[in-house]
């Protein structure tokens, strides 16, 4: 069982005042046809707001295979025993994770906040999914393509992915805005090498997870991005001398 992190500190470890947050993000959840979405995984003080406009717009799914940055171990893995949040247990995928022939290493995935994040907001709003966290600690092009190629091949017709990433890391706001601004516009043109080219140049730290998103929404018949919405931490934690960039987008 992999147990929360980052409950008690980056989002509430009380159930009840967990629901509650929640509930602020999530007001009136009006699903849409989603391939594919990136979200902020930031704390919640700083980046909910962003993920829930987000998560008010996903579709139910029987999968959602989650791809985050490995902030702690650079490999590349899945993990394959159920994870708990205050909120309950999730439990994965089994045949798609067998299916990947992704190494499985779960201790690397036990600190980190990239797939943890996400999971309270499908908890509040469904309650029969699974899912199959994967996460990047090495996010070259082989193992981006890697990835996408193992997911392609292991997905199903009723699966959704979401990239867990934020953008800008510790620039004054208005430099982060524009930069982000100009990363984020070929991801909603789902241009995945345009979008690495100027990825490269930033601090946009799941820019691995982001291409593998673009190329899944393409392969189930995605057109375009769409910018949810966008915020920095400047909007919800003070201090635009330094701030983190947060954008919620969905592909379809």
């Amino acid at each position: 069982m992999r147990k929360p992190a980052k409950a008690g500190s980056w989002y509430p470890s009380d159930p009840r005042a967990l629901e509650e947050l929640l509930h602020d993000f999530i007001q009136k959840p009006q699903p849409r046809k989603i391939n594919s979405a990136v979200v902020p995984h930031a704390g919640y003080a700083c980046s909910g707001s962003t993920a829930g406009k987000v998560f008010s717009i996903i579709p139910q799914a029987d999968t959602y295979i989650i791809i985050g940055p490995n902030h702690h171990h650079p490999i590349v893995s899945v993990s394959n025993e159920p994870w708990l949040t205050p909120l309950g247990k999730v439990n994965v995928d089994s045949g798609v994770i067998e299916a990947l022939h992704i190494d499985v290493a779960n201790e690397a995935n036990k600190e980190d906040n990239s797939i943890e994040l996400q999971l309270p907001f499908l908890q509040f709003l469904f309650d029969d999914f699974e899912i199959v966290p994967i996460t990047m600690g090495v996010q070259g092009p082989e193992s981006i393509q890697r990835v996408f190629d193992a997911v392609r091949r292991a997905a199903d017709e009723n699966t959704v992915m979401i990239a867990s990433s934020d953008f800008t890391h510790y620039e004054p706001e208005l430099a982060a805005r524009t930069v982000d601004k100009w990363v984020i516009e070929p991801i909603l043109g789902l241009n995945t090498q345009e979008f690495l080219s100027r990825s490269r140049s930033t601090s946009v730290c799941g820019f691995g997870p982001i291409a593998v998103a673009i190329e899944f929404a393409k392969h189930k018949g995605g057109e375009r991005g769409e910018l949810v919405d966008y915020s920095t931490s400047a909007d919800t934690c003070g201090n635009s001398a330094a701030v983190v960039g947060y954008a919620g987008i969905v592909m379809a």
